[in-house]
C-alpha cells in the first residue's frame, strides 16, 4: 500500500518511488481508454488509437458504434487482431447504430459492459400488450390482446355419462388468443334442438330450461308393468318409455247384458257366470240363459235370485199367456159341428189335469179331466157340458176352445193356467 501521510519533511526513498510508480501503472491500466467511432461492417468493427498498443486482461476501451451490429460482432483496435464481442453471460451482444458502448478484454473476449442478469426465453407474443420486456434483443412490446368479452359457437361432449357435460368451440371458431381478464364475460353458445320442455320430465329442470308437467317417468319394473292386453281398446298408454295401444275390448259398451261364457252352480250356496275377457263399467251386466228359472219351477215361497217360487209340491202348476187362434171346426155334445176360437200351449213339464182360461176378468173356458169335462163358457154364465175335446190332449201338449160363438176374440190375449 503506498504512503498517504506525507509532510514537507519527509524523505522520498526509491522503494517509495517504486511504490508510485506501479499504482500509476495500475490506475493506467484500469482507465476507460475512449476509442472513438468505429469503422468497418456490422459484423466486424473497426478502430485505430494511438493509446492502446496491446491487448491485456482488465483492458478497458468505449466506442461509439457507427453502424447497428449482425451476428458475431467483433472489434478489431489497431491491427491487434479481431475480438469477439459477448454479453456477461456469453452470449453474442447486440449493439445498436450510434450506441456507446464500454468493453472489458478478459484475455479472450470484450465483454458487453452494463447489461444487466440474465433474459428468459419470452418473447412479443408471450407478453400482454401494451406491457414491455427486455430480451436478447433488446426491449420489445408484448402482443398478447386482453379478451373482455367473446360469443363463441360450440358444441358438448359428455364421455363419462354422467352430470358434468364438456363444452368446446366449434373447429375454425375458437376464441381468440389473448388474455382473459377475471372478470370477462365468454360465452360458448351450443345449440340443441333436443333442448325444449317436451323432452324434459315435468317438475325437473336442465339448463334452464323446465321440463313439461306432461312428461312423467314412465319407468316400471317388468312386474309391474301394463301391457296391450291391460289397455283398454282405442286408449293408448305409455310404458317405459314405449307407447302401447291398448287391446283390452269394452264390453260394456258392446252389450248391456254381455253373454257369459260359461256357468256353474254350488248347491245352496251360489251360481257362476264367466265373463268374456275385458273393461266392465260397473253399471252392465253378465247374463247367462236358464228358460227353466220360472216360479213354477220353484217350490212356492222359496226366493232364488229374487224369483219366488209358486210351485205347490205335489200338484203340478204351470201359468202363462197365449193368443187365440181360429176359427176350428169341433163337434158338439150333440154330435153337431161348430166353428169355435181355441189356444194351442206346448211344452209344459206334465199332463194337466186342469186347464183355466181367462181374459183377467172373466174365466172363458174350463176342462177337468177327473170328471172329463171341458166346457165353454159363454156370456159369462153359458156353460155347455161334454167331453168335446179329449181328443186334443197328448202329453205336455193341449188344444182347447175358448169361444164357440164369439170368433172376435180371435187375435187376442189369453191367459191360461194348468194344474196337473
Amino acid at each position: 500500500m503506498a504512503k498517504t501521510d506525507w509532510t514537507i519533511k519527509d524523505s522520498v526513498l526509491p522503494k517509495d518511488m517504486n511504490q508510485i510508480g506501479q499504482e500509476i501503472n495500475d490506475l493506467g491500466m484500469s482507465a476507460t481508454v475512449w476509442l472513438g467511432t468505429t469503422e468497418g461492417s456490422s459484423a466486424a468493427y473497426t478502430v485505430t488509437s494511438s493509446k492502446v498498443s496491446s491487448l491485456f486482461e482488465g483492458l478497458r476501451v468505449s466506442f461509439r458504434a457507427h453502424i447497428a451490429s449482425g451476428s458475431n460482432p467483433t472489434l478489431q483496435i489497431n491491427s491487434l487482431g479481431a475480438v469477439p464481442i459477448k454479453k456477461p453471460n456469453g452470449r453474442v451482444a447486440k449493439l445498436d447504430a450510434n450506441g456507446v458502448y464500454t468493453l472489458v478484454f478478459d484475455g479472450t473476449a470484450f465483454i458487453l459492459q452494463g447489461e444487466g442478469g440474465e433474459y428468459g426465453t419470452a418473447t412479443a407474443a408471450d407478453v400482454l400488450a401494451p406491457k414491455t420486456i427486455g430480451t436478447e434483443n433488446g426491449i420489445v412490446t408484448g402482443t398478447i390482446p386482453r379478451i373482455d368479452r367473446a360469443i363463441k359457437f360450440g358444441s358438448w361432449k359428455n364421455p363419462s355419462g354422467g352430470k358434468v357435460v364438456n363444452a368446446y368451440t366449434n373447429q375454425g371458431d375458437g376464441f381468440p388468443a389473448g388474455y382473459i381478464d377475471p372478470n370477462s364475460e365468454l360465452t360458448i353458445e351450443i345449440f340443441d334442438n333436443n333442448l325444449v320442455p317436451g323432452n324434459i320430465r315435468g317438475g325437473t329442470t336442465v339448463l334452464g330450461v323446465q321440463g313439461d308437467t306432461r312428461v312423467v317417468d314412465t319407468w316400471t319394473t317388468s312386474a309391474e308393468a301394463a301391457t296391450a292386453a291391460d289397455i283398454l281398446t282405442t286408449k293408448k298408454a305409455f310404458v317405459n318409455g314405449a307407447a302401447i295401444a291398448g287391446t283390452m275390448p269394452n264390453r260394456s259398451a258392446e252389450n248391456n247384458h254381455m253373454p257369459g261364457l260359461a256357468k256353474d252352480v254350488f248347491p245352496g250356496d251360489r251360481y257362476f257366470i264367466q265373463p268374456p275377457h275385458g273393461y266392465y263399467n260397473g253399471q252392465t251386466w253378465v247374463a247367462a240363459a236358464e228358460p227353466n228359472l220360472t216360479a213354477n219351477n220353484i217350490r212356492a215361497g222359496v226366493s232364488v235370485g229374487g224369483l219366488v217360487g209358486t210351485l205347490v209340491e205335489g200338484k203340478p202348476f204351470a201359468s202363462g199367456s197365449a193368443i187365440v187362434k181360429g176359427p176350428m171346426e169341433i163337434g158338439t155334445e150333440l154330435g153337431g159341428r161348430q166353428n169355435t176360437a181355441y189356444i194351442e200351449v206346448n211344452g209344459l213339464a206334465f199332463v194337466p189335469k186342469r186347464i183355466v182360461v181367462h181374459n183377467g176378468a172373466y174365466v172363458s173356458a174350463i176342462h177337468v179331466a177327473e170328471i172329463g169335462i171341458t166346457g165353454i163358457i159363454q156370456n159369462h154364465w153359458n156353460l155347455l157340458y161334454g167331453n168335446y175335446f179329449a181328443q186334443v190332449f197328448s202329453g205336455t201338449y193341449f188344444t182347447i176352445p175358448v169361444s164357440s160363438k164369439n170368433t172376435a176374440i180371435i187375435g187376442s190375449t189369453v191367459y191360461w193356467e194348468v194344474y196337473g
